[in-house]
């Protein structure tokens, strides 16, 4: 298991996908930090044109990030983070390394080569859970460097925001993109298909389940749950739905969540790649 883990982390440092990745990651939050710059500017703040966060009574199609500004209308690295996390625009480039990272074994036929040297395949699975979990939290923190960065060089001040709101926020989030990751490489497991299954994952970062979550609130509506909200109870929706400095049972439902997602997918990749015949 040891040595597995070394290798996909190996491979994984080396893939240049890791490095062009973090790089238009970067390039993308100096651009959105001098629209933002750039939009703050050109007019007054007033309350019709105030920006607010996404919450549980809106989570749309598509992708829209709201920067809040703070009381005295500077923009905390905490404000930018959030608005940048729970829009999923950190999703968007951590899900395309996942299956870049996933399929890769297959797209270069190593998986051919490997498998007979392991009698257990689980653990292939939970090598690449181990080595996406590092990639989460370096990923992360990396956004969070570089967004810092960008507010010193852009805006011309760093205000961090509540230490301990920006502590947990970040905690919680880490936990949720890694489940969300968690799916993805599932999904990408299965399919064996680079294509579809980044399309999958691209339509997830963009709420399209959105669509299937109110049909069947309206189902259950009719049953008598009226207010029992699918999307409430997904990773995409918590990642979106997550408030800074929220309560302890939201915290606690998006842990529960997250924890649940990891396990129920990884049972399921681990029964069907044993399943599976390695062509």
């Amino acid at each position: 298991m040891f040595n597995m883990v070394k290798m996909d982390l190996y491979r994984m440092f080396n893939s240049k996908s890791l490095y062009i990745i973090g790089i238009i990651m970067a390039c993308l939050i100096f651009l959105t930090t001098g629209l933002l710059k750039m939009e703050f500017d050109s007019y007054e703040r007033k309350s019709d044109k105030q920006i607010h966060a996404v919450n549980e009574d809106n989570v749309n199609l598509g992708m829209s990030v709201f920067v809040e500004p703070d009381e005295d209308g500077e923009v905390t690295v905490l404000n930018d983070f959030f608005a940048n996390v729970s829009a999923k625009f950190l999703a968007l480039f951590l899900v395309i390394f996942t299956v870049i990272f996933s399929t890769a074994d297959y797209t270069s036929g190593y998986i051919k080569n490997i498998a007979g040297q392991v009698n257990d395949r689980s653990i292939f699975i939970l090598s690449k859970a181990v080595s996406l979990f590092i990639y989460t939290i370096i990923s992360v923190f990396w956004f969070l460097f570089i967004q810092i960065l960008a507010h010193l060089i852009i805006l011309g001040y760093v205000k961090l925001g509540d230490i301990r709101d920006l502590v947990s926020y970040v905690s919680l989030q880490i936990l949720l993109n890694y489940a969300f990751l968690i799916i993805v490489m599932i999904i990408s497991i299965i399919l064996r298909n680079n294509l579809i299954s980044m399309i999958i994952a691209i339509c997830l970062c963009m709420n399209v389940m959105v669509i299937l979550y109110n049909a069947i609130d309206k189902l259950l509506e009719k049953i008598g749950l009226d207010n029992f909200t699918v999307v409430k109870c997904t990773i995409t929706g918590r990642i979106s739905m997550l408030e800074v400095g929220g309560s302890v049972r939201e915290n606690i439902l998006s842990i529960a969540v997250s924890v649940i997602f990891i396990i129920v997918s990884m049972f399921i990749g681990i029964f069907v790649f044993k399943k599976r015949d390695i062509v």
